[in-house]
């Protein structure tokens, strides 16, 4: 009877020391996984900052590059050419005007979604 019971006693407290063990391993896992993935999170801000840095030194020094000559040249250009103009600087959906013309944004819109229909002759 009492060595059935020291049995019991030693089989239990091995089951504990077991699962403590296996208690202790799993927390050290996710102890490293959650490390892991801060170093990713870390790794991803610094490289969007970078390119955040990358892009806007680019821009600056594509627009420090136009000068007042030729910023007023596509001002004054034709829509056609001030497109190709912004298209060859990599620039896409600005628009160019003298500052002193006003711009009818209504009309604007109405002829870029009217460009690719033909018109009824009157």
């Amino acid at each position: 009877g009492e060595n059935a019971v020291q049995q019991a006693n030693i089989r239990a407290q091995a089951q504990r020391i077991a699962f403590e063990a296996e208690l202790e391993g799993t927390a050290a896992r996710r102890a490293v996984e959650l490390t892991h993935l801060k170093q990713l999170n870390e790794v991803e801000v610094a490289s969007q900052k970078a390119m955040g840095e990358i892009t806007t030194k680019k821009f600056a020094s594509t627009v420090s590059a136009i000068s007042p000559p030729v910023l007023r040249a596509m001002a004054r250009a034709g829509p056609e050419a001030q497109a190709k103009l912004l298209k060859g600087l990599g620039l896409q959906g600005y628009l160019l005007t003298d500052g002193n013309t006003p711009i009818n944004l209504m009309d604007a819109a109405a002829g870029l979604i009217g460009a690719g229909r033909a018109t009824p002759a009157s």
